[in-house]
This record gives structure tokens, sequence and C-alpha cells, in this order.
């Protein structure tokens, strides 16, 4: 399958080995749809941190730790070296086991409920799960979908407690293709035969792990379930208003650090100038803060 996006140029969901991907404008803006091989992409240790921290607002959740990933030309999120060895499977399921029993410890965090206090429980933690659903695969879901979670959320609940089927319902949404894969399936039409454009969906995604290396905000779905990220202008609109958002730093940093053989340590210091300076040239610290402060698609 090859896919076509809705901006001028745009990484390969996220990177692809450090290779700019070529997606030309949709039909819509009177330019022909050029396609190009969609991978399947797992997100990185990086992405999977930051993914975690703005699902559930938590500082106490554990962090992910996975086997290191094998750079291709300095990029070490190229799909074709990162297939899943048993190794990285029983990482996984361990991690994100201890990220799904601490985020129900936390979970008035990111529930609009609380276990403690609700007179319904079950009720409660079922409504927290519709509403996670959705930003941790980064779709809407069917209605099937949902049913099922939710069906096998109250079996558990039914038989262990309220808690501890929320807890496994968690570690099942967290360790489902749907959160650890960028899936792009497009949007299949007679009109663009064997090229089909991505979904607004897809590209919300696309925008969301290459510009913040995380889930899409609430502006990013909006837009994207409004059908408002088909034109270059819309998805151009977008990425300068998430340039200007302090979570594009790290991203961007990790992306020229990468770029120019620079290793970057994830205990450094969040502070972005700080970082930069530690693995950058004073003359490449310039150039890249002079990048970050026009945040305009162009600059990057």
């Amino acid at each position: 399958m090859r896919l076509g996006g809705s901006i001028a140029v745009l990484f390969a969901a996220s990177g692809c080995g450090g290779l700019f991907m070529p997606v030309q404008a949709p039909v819509g803006d009177a330019v022909p749809v050029v396609g190009a091989p969609s991978a399947l992409h797992r997100l990185t240790e990086l992405q999977l941190n930051r993914s975690l921290a703005d699902l559930f607002h938590s500082p106490s959740l554990p962090r992910v730790a996975l086997p290191e990933d094998v750079a291709v030309h300095g990029f070490t999120n190229h799909a074709a070296t990162r297939d899943p060895g048993p190794y990285l499977v029983e990482s996984l399921q361990a991690d994100l086991s201890a990220v799904a029993r601490q985020a129900v410890v936390d979970h008035p965090a990111w529930m609009s409920c609380s276990l403690d206090t609700a007179s319904d429980p079950e009720g409660c933690a079922a409504a927290g799960i519709r509403d996670l659903l959705p930003r941790a695969w980064r779709r809407p879901l069917t209605d099937d979908e949902e049913s099922l979670v939710v069906d096998v959320f109250e079996s558990y609940a039914a038989e262990l407690g309220v808690e501890t089927g929320l807890e496994l319902v968690l570690s099942f949404i967290l360790q489902a293709p749907d959160f650890l894969y960028l899936i792009e399936h497009g949007a299949p039409s007679p009109a663009t035969g064997a090229v089909v454009p991505l979904t607004d969906w897809e590209v919300a995604s696309r925008l969301s792990y290459l510009v913040w290396g995380s889930v899409p905000d609430d502006t990013l779905r909006e837009r994207a379930a409004a059908g408002d990220l088909r034109t270059a202008a819309a998805v151009r609109a977008e990425v300068t208003r998430m340039l200007a958002d302090p979570r594009a730093d790290t991203a961007r940093l990790q992306f020229f650090q990468q770029w120019l053989g620079r290793s970057l340590s994830a205990d450094l210091a969040p502070s972005y100038a700080h970082t930069a300076e530690a693995v950058l040239s004073e003359e490449e610290f310039t150039e890249l803060d002079d990048i970050r402060a026009e945040g305009s698609p162009d600059a990057l």
C-alpha cells in the first residue's frame, strides 16, 4: 500500500531513518498526490514515555525502558531495524503493567471521577476507560471495539474488584498494537487508485509524533474529527501552532542531535537550553535556537 499525505514535506511516520518523505498536497490543493510506501512504526522509548505522561498526567509513573535501538545513519527510529524480539516484548509487558498499576493509584489525575468517592465505582472506571481509549489509540473506536473493552473490564471487576479490573484493562490498552504502533490504513478511494491518502486521524498522529513525540492534543483531535487536516494550509497552520509549544523542544533537539551525531542522555536536565548546549557546539546551538525562536515549518 502507498499512502499520500496532506503536507508539502513530512517525515515518514515521525521519522524513517532520518529520511524526509516528499508528500505533496492532496488533489483539493490542485497538486497531484505523490505516494510513498508506509512502514509500520513502533513508538520509540522517548515517544512511549511522553505519550504515557500526557495520557495519565502523573509524575509517579514508572519509566518504560526498552532495549537500545539500532541506529541507521545516526537515527534510531528506522522501522526496518525495530522488529520486536522476545526481550522487547517482555520488557514492554513488565514496564507497561507497572505503568497501569500506578495509573490506577493516580486515577484522579486522568479520570473525571474518583473511585474512592464515586457512588458507582465501576461506572466511574468504565467512563474513564471510554475517555482514555480514543486518546491512547489516537482514533475513534467503533461501538463494538468500545463495548468489547468495557465488557472485559466489567467481567474482571466482577471477579477481581474494580481497581484490579481497571489495572488489567489498562495493561491491555497500553500493550495493544493500536497504542504501540503508528498504524496507517489510509482512506482508500477509487479516484486515487494505488495511492491512498492518510485519514485526518493518521495525519494528526504523524504531526504529534513528529513535532511533540507524543499523542495528539485536544486541538489536533478536534481538527481531525472535523476533517480539517486535508489541505497543506491546514496542516501548516497546525505545525506552526505546535512548534510554538515548549513540548516541541525535546523532539526537535533529538532530531538535530541524531542528525549531527551527538549522544543525548535522557537523564540530562529538562531545560532546553541546558540540554542543547550539552550536546551541540556553540555554533550549532545558536542556529538551532534561532530555528526554535522562528517557530515555523519552513524554519524546521
